[in-house]
């Protein structure tokens, strides 16, 4: 016998052999068990044999413990892998937002935009007015030197 206390239930198969189903002895397996694992007792069941127990039936039991397990870790790495990506987009996305606040903060406010636009009609009342200033004086210019050269043509056929 083992350290442990242990508590057999007995219980008859469909083909007359006696089985008992093994627990230990934590107070969890001492509980009442509830729901569907109390009706259908999830835990393993060994049929008695002469020394104790079916050495078969537990390597079989502990080979499908092992598969299980091996199962639960490549599922496990699968959704570490699927994490790590999630977690790369995220931060991804983050960035994008930070960077979208960023530029949203540097954008000009309606008031701002307003005063920008008023600066830009100014300038360019301002710039229009040069241009017109300056168009008038070639204009002027052009004006005189016709008149000196109307004059010199006058001057030539004169001569």
């Amino acid at each position: 016998m083992s350290k442990h206390s242990q508590e057999v239930a007995p219980d008859t198969g469909a083909d007359g052999t006696r089985r008992t189903a093994f627990t230990g002895n934590t107070a969890a397996e001492h509980a009442p068990a509830r729901g569907l694992d109390g009706l259908l007792g999830t835990g393993p069941v060994f049929t008695h044999a002469v020394r104790g127990y079916d050495r078969l039936q537990v390597d079989d039991y502990v080979a499908a413990a092992e598969t299980e397990l091996l199962v639960l870790r490549r599922e496990n790495e699968h959704l570490l892998s699927r994490y790590a990506a999630c977690s790369g987009e995220l931060q991804n996305a983050r960035r994008r937002l930070a960077q979208l606040v960023r530029e949203r903060e540097t954008l000009p406010s309606p008031e701002d935009a307003r005063a920008l636009i008023e600066r830009a009609q100014e300038e360019a009342e301002r710039v229009r007015a040069e241009a017109r200033a300056e168009a008038e004086a070639r204009l002027a210019k052009v004006a005189s030197m016709r008149e000196a050269v109307i004059a010199l043509r006058e001057q030539a056929h004169g001569e």
